[in-house]
């Protein structure tokens, strides 16, 4: 993929790393050391010795947006210069934010193919003659506060299903969805070689 156009110049340090490498880098390092307390140490130790340790969820769950701010830019090969890394950090922090990064990066890429059109689904962008604004306020609010994140979540189960299965659901999508519908299920089920 192609760096966007535009982009902030780096400032390279003498080692060859831009500085917003190694600031990315490390702020990826402290969100996988938190997950890694979140979903292990915490539950299968600390908890086990008091429930006050329950507490230590809430500055942990102030992390989520530095978090998907770190998979964004890896969604956008800006995390690091190099693609490899970019790569490399985009799926290991996706697999912590629980979702593919495949998925993540073609979601999220379709939103800004098809941002602020009647075509994308959740976006503030309604329709009144079939939806008053009250209630597209509060579709769009459920869209982003919890069915965006369980739809990416729930499909990584979708790579689990029969090939079959898999492969007639991308066909129905390419055949019946709309056209991000069908630009994702392009590339979503195209055979990999």
């Amino acid at each position: 993929m192609a760096k966007p156009r535009g982009a902030m110049p780096r400032l390279i340090s003498p080692e060859g790393i831009s500085a917003s490498e190694k600031v990315n880098s490390s702020l990826a390092v402290i969100q996988v050391l938190a997950n890694l307390f979140e979903l292990f140490i915490l539950p299968l130790y600390l908890l086990q010795r008091s429930a006050h340790w329950s507490w230590v969820i809430i500055p942990i769950s102030i992390l989520n947006n530095p978090f998907w701010a770190l998979v964004h830019e890896a969604i956008h090969d800006v995390f690091s210069s190099s693609n490899r890394t970019n790569l490399a950090a985009g799926r290991l922090l996706s697999i912590f934010f629980g979702s593919p990064f495949h998925v993540l990066r073609l979601t999220h890429l379709s939103h800004h193919k098809f941002n602020r059109s009647p075509l994308e689904k959740g976006t503030e962008v309604y329709d009144p003659t079939k939806s008053s604004k009250l209630r597209a306020k509060f579709t769009y609010f459920f869209y982003i506060f919890s069915g965006l994140y369980l739809l990416e979540v729930f499909s990584t189960w979708l790579f689990f299903l029969p090939t079959k299965i898999f492969h007639g659901v991308g066909r129905r999508l390419v055949d019946q969805g709309n056209d991000q519908e069908k630009w994702l299920a392009r590339d979503l089920w195209r055979p990999k070689h």
